[in-house]
């Protein structure tokens, strides 16, 4: 066989055993699958402010938890279903009051939030805050 069909079946091989040899080593892919299957939990501080006492918690949350599961594990969080997602009607014993125009707004790294506490879903450290105040239009 001439030195350049050696050369071409070499190269033309190689790629297929690189493939192969990856394959076959299961220590990187079972590392993969494991950080998949078990996500590190993340730091959370719960924070819940009635308008005369706040209230903080830190919990360790999983990613993909949404807000409204994590305020549940510190908080009695009661909810009305809408269409579209639940509302958040009191908290701990402390209602809205809409005759007053009040309710529990939301907030996200001290931020006001545009989406609602069972759509926010938890990717890292995070500040969350229910906090009893003017409606937001």
């Amino acid at each position: 066989m001439s030195a350049n069909i050696k050369t071409m079946k070499l190269l033309y091989l190689l790629p297929i055993l690189l493939v192969v040899g990856c394959v076959t080593d299961s220590a990187p892919i079972s590392g993969l699958v494991a950080a998949v299957q078990d996500p590190e939990p993340v730091q959370v501080s719960i924070g819940v402010n009635d308008g005369s006492s706040l209230k903080i918690d830190m919990i360790a949350a999983l990613p993909g938890t949404t807000a409204l599961e994590a305020f549940e594990q510190v908080a009695d969080v009661k909810t009305r279903e809408f269409n579209y997602a639940k509302y958040v009607i009191a908290i701990d014993g402390v209602p809205e009051r809409p005759q007053d125009s009040l309710a529990w707004a939301f907030y996200v790294n001290n931020e006001f939030s545009a989406i609602g506490p069972t759509d926010y879903t938890i990717s890292g450290p995070v500040n969350l805050e229910f906090r009893l105040e003017p409606e937001h239009s």
